[in-house]
């Protein structure tokens, strides 16, 4: 067994209760996971920790939803499940990962009669008593987000009140423009949580454990989920159990963007091992018995080149020892041009280069123009800071906070602010949100105070939501009694 005095020592499977240790396939939990094994298992604190991809993070989620499970442990250890009681909540950015982590949790779990429930809105019909008794779902941030819009019964909003733990796979996708979806249902659960009405239910007390890639700026997450100072736990390159090396090339624009992609052409077989066959093809318009085949036969070695879209970011569970992004971009069918891919997808998709246990190490190599390649150098080293996305869609986060009752006054509004990592890094970035920098303090409270009432004045100018003079009042006018499954993006009102 790990000894519990010496906080290097590796921890021992055994060192859990009996019933959980056969969810483990090894004996010994690596460095990373010892190391954070007291604070994961022996306590309930919220917690933020930040590590390279293939370090080991998910078996972390998995001792803190083993802590919540030892509630229903008797002294002679015997597990007693109450089904749905104390319900986790697991959201990650893709479906995709949500589908990889319920095949694994439900084969893990499922001997505890653990009922995993995914919701991700890929037309699965989950009704009131499926979430009932679920006792881990599964979502996106989008999915959560709308599933939480729940009419209000008895100061009860749906089954919010029974969320005892919240998992946040790839954090850093705050960093992303969907991340403005993760940070509203995050701070929607803080504010709740709060709440009066909720003082005897497990929400009061609900735990918030999030991870993510390294990131240079994990104390402002850690603050705004109001992690103590041991349950942030950051990791180096050190933890990686594959060696890394990455590459970033800028090329010079061409003509036109689609001219540049049929550039970079004539200059990947430069940057890779050419391989005269066994090259393969994989992307989503495949079916799943060729998607399967294709994966299958990659997996084995039989292939050795797979020429790949972004499903790759997606959860596919396609480990390489060289990853090659050839081009940082991608055409945007709504917006009729190339744009960049999101950060968080670029970071998924680098994750598949060296994944242990087969390989022992690894190449990314990134082909980009050069005016953006220290954001791709400053992404693979850590050093981009996460900063918030809500500002830009606030009117409408906002607006589903009104009218599912969470926020009735102006006061409210200022709390569901202060909530969010907005709130934080508005004050430590001020600049990047239209503050100008050096502001004082009472100034800066008090342009987020206006933050507030100008989103406000714009819900009333859209004739969303109805105020009195001092917006002291803040009342949802009846159009917007829509079902909780409808998200309602303000464009419709322009």
């Amino acid at each position: 067994m790990g000894s519990l005095a010496d906080p290097y020592a590796l921890r021992c499977v055994s060192d859990l209760p009996p019933p959980f240790r056969s969810m483990f396939r090894f004996r010994y939990f690596n460095s990373l996971q010892s190391e954070c094994f007291h604070v994961c298992f022996f306590s309930d604190v919220n917690m933020v920790i930040s590590a390279p991809t293939g370090s080991g993070k998910t078996v972390l989620f998995e001792l803190c939803i083993l802590r919540l499970l030892s509630r229903f442990l008797s002294p002679d250890w015997r597990f007693n499940l109450n089904k749905g009681t104390l319900k986790t909540i697991y959201i990650a950015p893709s479906k995709a990962l949500v589908q990889e982590k319920l095949r694994d949790w439900n084969m893990k779990l499922g001997p505890l009669g653990i009922n995993c429930l995914e919701m991700t809105g890929d037309g699965e019909f989950c009704n009131t008593k499926a979430i009932h008794d679920a006792d881990l779902i599964l979502t996106t941030p989008e999915k959560f987000d709308s599933m939480s819009r729940h009419g209000i019964k008895s100061g009860r909003l749906g089954f919010f009140c029974d969320i005892a733990l919240v998992l946040i796979d790839e954090v850093h996708l705050l960093n992303d423009p969907r991340g403005a979806a993760l940070e509203a249902v995050v701070s929607r659960i803080k504010m709740l949580s709060r709440h009066d009405n909720m003082k005897s239910f497990p929400l009061a007390n609900v735990r918030l454990i999030a991870v993510s890639a390294t990131i240079p700026n994990i104390e402002d997450i850690a603050q705004w989920l109001l992690a103590p100072r041991e349950g942030i736990k950051r990791f180096g390159e050190e933890m990686r159990p594959v060696k890394l090396t990455t590459k970033v090339f800028g090329y010079a624009p061409a003509k036109n963007d689609f001219l540049f992609e049929r550039r970079l052409q004539s200059f990947i077989y430069g940057k890779c091992n050419p391989v005269p066959f066994s090259v393969g093809f994989h992307n989503g318009g495949l079916c799943l018995k060729d998607r399967g085949l294709v994966e299958g036969l990659f997996l084995k070695g039989d292939l050795q080149v797979l020429c790949t879209t972004n499903t790759l970011a997606h959860g596919v569970n396609l480990p390489a020892h060289t990853v090659v992004i050839k081009s940082t971009q991608f055409f945007n069918k709504e917006k009729g041009l190339y744009v960049e891919y999101e950060r968080s997808m670029v970071l998924q998709m680098c994750g598949r280069a060296g994944r242990p246990p087969f390989d022992d190490t690894g190449t990314i190599i990134i082909m980009t123009r050069k005016e953006t390649v220290h954001l791709y150098e400053n992404l693979l080293n850590g050093c981009e800071m996460v900063e918030s996305q809500l500002l830009s869609c606030a009117v409408e986060h906002l607006n589903a906070e009104i009218v599912q009752l969470t926020v009735s006054d102006i006061i409210l509004a200022v709390e569901w602010i202060k909530c969010s990592y907005l709130y934080i890094r508005i004050r430590k970035n001020p600049e990047n949100y239209g503050v100008k920098r050096g502001t004082p303090q009472d100034l800066l409270e008090k342009q987020i105070q206006d933050i507030c009432v100008d989103k406000i004045h714009e819900l009333v100018e859209y004739g969303l939501i109805w105020t009195d003079e001092g917006a002291f009042v803040l009342q949802p006018l009846d159009t917007l009694s829509l079902p909780p499954s409808s998200i309602l993006g303000l464009w419709t009102n322009e």
